[in-house]
């Protein structure tokens, strides 16, 4: 494993009710040293995410994937579970059904466990930038995007 430069991108996670845009960061591995962290659960940093799990979601359908929460930190412990923020092809297509929805995510949350070897918790992208109707909801989602918006996030796809 090589080690890694972090780099910003031009790719941000929209509010769009406070059109506030949250800069994602990237990894690009480095050529010029290696880096000794070995794959196990308990070492994992959004590098060796990114390297056992991005050709997996690709392989799924995943147009976007970003890693949040306490992996992307660098405090994650090996009970942690690793939070995604994810979009599929076809889903903000409203056409899409919901039974297809449930069974991809079901598919990907799948596919990333076992990867990594940890439970994994997906956060669709709509939910991070669209408003809700209900208003008790619309204020968790609000109070979920501030929290995210304070946290490093890596851009996994």
């Amino acid at each position: 494993m090589t080690a890694t430069t972090v780099t910003t991108i031009n790719t941000s996670i929209i509010d769009s009710n406070t059109t506030s845009a949250k800069t994602v960061i990237s990894e690009k591995p480095s050529k010029a040293s290696k880096n000794t962290k070995s794959n196990h659960p308990s070492a994992l940093t959004p590098s060796i995410v990114q390297k056992l799990c991005a050709p997996v979601a690709r392989k799924l359908g995943v147009k976007e994937l970003y890693l949040f929460g306490s992996v992307a930190k660098g405090t994650a412990n090996q009970n942690s579970d690793v939070d995604f923020i994810y979009e599929m092809q076809n889903d903000s297509s409203i056409d899409c059904e919901t039974a297809y929805i449930v069974s991809k995510k079901q598919m990907l949350t799948e596919a990333l466990s076992k990867c990594l070897g940890r439970k994994i918790d997906l956060v669709n992208k709509r939910y991070v930038t669209q408003p809700l109707v209900n208003e008790d909801a619309e204020l968790q989602r609000k109070a979920f995007v501030t929290e995210i918006n304070t946290q490093p996030i890596f851009q996994i796809v």
